[in-house]
């Protein structure tokens, strides 16, 4: 899924994209908790790309986009390092609570009802804040990304 992302992405934008993917996660979570087999379980995964790849590849964009001259890497690092970091770490956090105290299902359940909830706020909040500031649209040239860097100036360490 990497490897269209950026098609995706100029296709229905960033935001389209990171709501198409927490809906997709909540999906898989969800249908975690009513699989009979474990072969069932490969029919689920496809969903992975969708709720991984592309997501994680407009996160990418994103900040890339966000970021002020020079200072894109650094800004893909963090946006990173709090997915990976933060995000991990609660999640094993309050995953691994939920599981000893209910259950794996109460847990995946719990985790599909929050991403669904998250994208609901999140599309609210874009919402609001495009009607707030109309100009306030992230624009990525996809293609030109993918050929050049994102900033034009040299590197001198």
């Amino acid at each position: 899924m990497f490897f269209i992302s950026g098609w995706v992405a100029g296709k229905v934008g960033n935001n389209s994209i990171l709501v198409v993917g927490l809906l997709f996660a909540s999906l898989r979570c969800f249908l975690y908790t009513i699989l009979t087999s474990a072969w069932q379980l490969l029919l689920v995964e496809v969903l992975h790309g969708f709720s991984f790849a592309l997501p994680m590849a407009a996160m990418c964009s994103y900040s890339a986009a966000l970021a002020p001259p020079g200072m894109t890497a650094t800004l893909i690092g963090l946006t990173q390092g709090v997915y990976w970091g933060l995000g991990n770490m609660l999640g094993a956090l309050v995953g691994g609570v939920l599981y000893r105290i209910y259950s794996p299902i109460v847990m995946f359940r719990t985790t599909a009802l929050l991403g669904v909830v998250t994208a609901i706020i999140y599309t609210i909040s874009v919402a609001c804040l495009r009607n707030y500031n109309p100009e306030l649209k992230v624009k990525v040239d996809y293609e030109a990304a993918e050929l050049e860097p994102c900033h034009k100036e040299e590197y001198s360490p």
